[in-house]
């Protein structure tokens, strides 16, 4: 990893720990454009699981974004909206945190594999023995 890809990876930590979240001004539109795709770049490899990274590195790849400023010639990087109303939706699921979809689906699998398993193991019911079949392929008549 080089210099500019450690700066940028600290970018978005130091991002998850402030509320109001980092603004980062360019001179122009064409640079806030091309640091945020650098921004992305710099973890795009420990999105998809390639690298191994740090936990607070994890932390803000899934709860920041990156925006551009109103005026188009920068960047902020902060926090999702939603993450700060995580603990009222919370409070609207009886206080228990769900499952996650990759979860459910992951057990929903692992059952119907067991029951394919299950029916497998089963003794399969005895048939009668086929007829003979001479080396033309006709039945004999035995």
């Amino acid at each position: 990893m080089d210099n500019a890809q450690a700066i940028m990876q600290e970018l978005w930590r130091a991002a998850n720990t402030r509320p109001e979240g980092i603004t980062i001004p360019c001179p122009n539109e064409q640079q806030a454009i091309s640091l945020r795709f650098a921004l992305y770049n710099s973890v795009k490899r420990a999105r998809s699981g390639r690298d191994t990274v740090d936990d607070k590195l994890k932390e803000a790849l899934a709860n920041c974004s990156i925006s551009f400023t109103p005026d188009k010639c920068g960047l902020v990087i902060k926090q999702k909206a939603s993450m700060g109303m995580l603990p009222q939706l919370l409070v609207l699921l009886g206080g228990t945190v769900p499952e996650a979809s990759e979860v459910v689906q992951a057990k929903e699998s692992a059952a119907r594999i067991m029951e394919q398993l299950a029916a497998l193991q089963e003794p399969a019911p005895t048939e009668a023995t086929p007829a003979k079949l001479n080396p033309y392929g006709l039945r004999h008549s035995n």
